[in-house]
């Protein structure tokens, strides 16, 4: 693997884990799973929390957003499509599954993109959260997915290149639940 594709793919990968585990707190905090065993104690810290959920999601859209962003000057997804795509000796077939993988992520992406650059990168005058949010029209399943395909991406270009890959074992959901626990035992 040549130095650059390797800088690309520590780059993306710590983006990819910095992102899964903001997720993992965030829905913590507001899936319909968790949430209701933990509401009372989230009352009790309300301005944490709160600022908490807002913190995690806005971490999560932060680091997929670069992810997938389009500029040549950084790390993101579509540079190490080109990285990779270059690198001598890696199949043709591995390429056009990054690709796929590329254009199944692109539209959650854009969703992303909305709340990234209407709500959290820059205010947008005459738009309100909320609007925002409607028009992003984003869901929690889909942030899940584009975590999972941006997890099968980075993969496939290891394998690409003969590298291990990763099994993204690294969850912050067991640490969030055993805090919620001890704060609710309290």
């Amino acid at each position: 693997m040549t130095p650059l594709l390797r800088e690309h793919v520590t780059a993306v990968h710590h983006l990819l884990i910095r992102a899964a585990l903001n997720y993992d707190i965030w829905w913590v905090y507001k899936s319909k799973e968790t949430r209701p065993l933990y509401i009372k104690t989230m009352n009790e810290y309300v301005a944490f929390f709160s600022s908490g959920i807002h913190a995690h999601f806005l971490a999560y859209v932060a680091a997929m957003y670069a992810l997938y962003e389009t500029r040549r000057d950084t790390h993101n997804c579509n540079q190490l499509l080109k990285l990779f795509a270059a690198e001598p000796g890696v199949p043709q077939g591995r390429v056009r599954e990054v690709k796929a993988l590329l254009a199944e992520a692109r539209p959650i992406w854009v969703k992303v993109g909305v709340l990234r650059n209407e709500v959290f990168g820059h205010l947008a005058v005459g738009t309100s959260t909320s609007s925002a949010f409607a028009k992003a029209a984003v869901k929690p399943d889909d942030l899940a997915h584009l975590l999972e395909l941006s997890k099968q991406l980075l993969n496939t270009v290891r394998a690409g290149v003969g590298s291990i890959r990763h099994a993204y074992t690294l969850t912050a959901r067991d640490d969030t639940i055993k805090l919620l626990e001890n704060l609710r035992t309290m």
